[in-house]
């Protein structure tokens, strides 16, 4: 199964999600690959050479693929249970052709006004690229939302993005901003190896919704 985490905005956690779903993917037993598709910024890359220097973590390949990605992951599909593409922050070729090879596009959503000012263009995107992949599905993570109980962002973002992107899924799990994710990330871990069992709840939930297992 091919899994895209992109976005047409930098800054709103795909390279988080990516890595968080797959050390999840990873303990479920399943065979994981992490396909870097960014030619500027090596998160992935770095995530996965920092994990790699841990003997106590099962390995997790990550590779890096520019330009025309759609042939390479479709051949990784023959031998990983899951290949996971991590795209630029932009619109790119790698991320178009990855789409374009994909069962599923994955969106993480930060609640503020202009990481949805974006979603326009993404919106344009995945519409052209359904002329070749119809049977691509789309789903919205509401990402990075504030752990404040009283600040309900997460609500008022969903109903914004039922009302005017009704061809998006938007998965009910949220993805708050916590700091685990982020120490984790740097560790070369995913939040479920982590100590913060909110956030390690909230990653599996988002898996489990993600791939229906």
């Amino acid at each position: 199964m091919i899994l895209v985490n992109g976005h047409i905005k930098g800054g709103v956690g795909k390279s988080t999600q990516t890595v968080n779903i797959a050390e999840e993917l990873n303990a479920r037993g399943y065979k994981v690959v992490i396909v870097e598709a960014d030619p500027t910024i090596r998160t992935s890359t770095n995530w996965g050479e920092d994990r790699s220097a841990d003997d106590s973590l099962s390995p997790i390949t990550v590779m890096i693929k520019y330009g025309d990605v759609s042939q390479a992951v479709a051949e990784l599909d023959e031998t990983y249970d899951f290949v996971l593409v991590d795209a630029a922050g932009k619109d790119s070729t790698e991320l178009r052709t990855a789409m374009a090879a994909a069962d599923a596009l994955i969106v993480p959503q930060p609640p503020s006004n202009a990481d949805l000012d974006s979603l326009n263009e993404l919106d344009d995107i995945v519409k052209k690229v359904r002329r070749v992949n119809p049977d691509l599905t789309t789903t919205i993570v509401i990402s990075r939302a504030d752990t404040h109980p009283f600040i309900d962002d997460a609500t008022q973002t969903r109903a914004l993005l039922h009302s005017e992107y009704p061809d998006f899924n938007v998965a009910s799990t949220v993805i708050h901003e916590r700091r685990a994710y982020r120490a984790a990330l740097a560790a070369g871990r995913g939040v479920v190896k982590w100590k913060d069992h909110k956030a390690k709840a909230e990653m599996q939930v988002l898996v489990t919704e993600l791939i229906g297992d």
